[in-house]
């Protein structure tokens, strides 16, 4: 539970609030302070937000420290026996000056026979001051007040008396205290349970990333090394695509000796012609030369069309290699921009594991 600080007014007050916190069994600071003292007893419990306090004393805590102050208001039984205590002095024209939260509940004055009792609730010890000198000109003699109001009536010669804080107003007050501190407790565990919560789902989301990023990670290792795998086979195809040129080349080459083989045949049969019988056998050298180059025109333009097909699908291949290589590029260079938002992300994700893991 919440830490809870009493402080009290007097030491009647102290003595009372030791007594109620025995019978309710539970246990908290008590000191004895002034409006005075109000902010360095409340400083000096740095760790404590809950304090129980009365009149000036809970109005300056309240304005200048930021707590949780519960003010203890006087019950009527307390205001009805400092009237009694001052009438039994003999007093017949009695002023009760007070805080508001003290003494708003009876704002009309009371009158019966020679006794006259004059309200004034104020809200700061100048309001008391001006209070008590408007009730001396009226030929009040007594106050009843609270701190401010006891103090300063006494002060001016007066015959004062001090609204104590009897049982039922402590008791009311270390109520509202403690179910104050219970509620702020359990608003305390949610947070914890809230903040536990988040914790596990930032660390959830936070190894889901770091997959991710494994993941990614891989994934461009491989793009690249297809990237690279492709740009080889890019570089294969190529080289294919030059040999079939040299190739082609060279069967340019076989066609023109095959044309002149053929035209030496031609020239050939023609001379053997000529010679008559003693050309035969000339002549039928020069037809197998004939033979032997029209065989190797055909086999030549065989050869020529089986490396036209080859080279067109070597280019083809070459086509689609490039593509391949393009694509495979583009999917790498996106792969690695996709790393790099991950990498942001996990940075993000490692920023909210370490303020999930800090208190509240």
């Amino acid at each position: 539970m919440e830490p809870i600080l009493f402080i009290a007014p007097s030491q009647i007050v102290a003595e009372i609030v030791k007594r109620i916190t025995v019978e309710m069994s539970v246990s908290f600071p008590i000191e004895i302070g002034s409006n005075q003292q109000a902010l360095e007893l409340a400083n000096a419990y740095p760790e404590i937000n809950i304090i129980i306090a009365r009149g000036g004393t809970a109005e300056i805590i309240k304005q200048q420290s930021g707590k949780t102050v519960i003010e203890i208001a006087a019950s009527v039984t307390d205001l009805l026996l400092a009237v009694f205590q001052m009438i039994n002095t003999g007093q017949r024209k009695i002023g009760v000056v007070a805080r508001k939260n003290i003494i708003d509940d009876v704002v009309q004055d009371f009158q019966y026979e020679n006794l006259q009792i004059f309200f004034r609730p104020c809200k700061s010890d100048e309001e008391v001051r001006q209070a008590i000198q408007d009730l001396t000109q009226l030929g009040v003699e007594g106050i009843v007040g609270d701190g401010a109001g006891y103090k300063i009536g006494k002060n001016r010669g007066l015959l004062a008396e001090q609204i104590a804080s009897g049982p039922t107003s402590v008791k009311r007050a270390i109520h509202e205290a403690l179910r104050i501190a219970r509620a702020q407790e359990l608003e305390r565990s949610r947070d914890n349970k809230r903040a536990g919560q988040i914790q596990r789902h930032v660390s959830d989301i936070y190894i889901d990333l770091e997959q991710a990023v494994a993941a990614i990670e891989e994934l461009t290792a491989s793009s690249q090394e297809i990237a690279a795998t492709s740009q080889e086979t890019a570089a294969i195809a190529k080289i294919a695509h030059q040999k079939v040129r040299n190739t082609t080349a060279i069967l340019d080459i076989i066609r023109r000796v095959a044309e002149q083989s053929n035209l030496l045949g031609l020239n050939a049969a023609i001379e053997a012609a000529r010679a008559g019988e003693y050309g035969r056998g000339f002549s039928v050298v020069a037809e197998e030369i004939r033979k032997l180059a029209d065989e190797s025109h055909r086999s030549a333009n065989h050869i020529n069309a089986t490396l036209n097909e080859f080279r067109d699908s070597v280019e083809g291949v070459l086509k689609n290699v490039e593509q391949s290589n393009t694509i495979t590029q583009e999917q790498a260079t996106a792969t690695q921009e996709i790393a790099r938002m991950l990498d942001n992300l996990k940075e993000i994700g490692q920023k909210l594991v370490d303020m999930a893991e800090k208190p509240l």
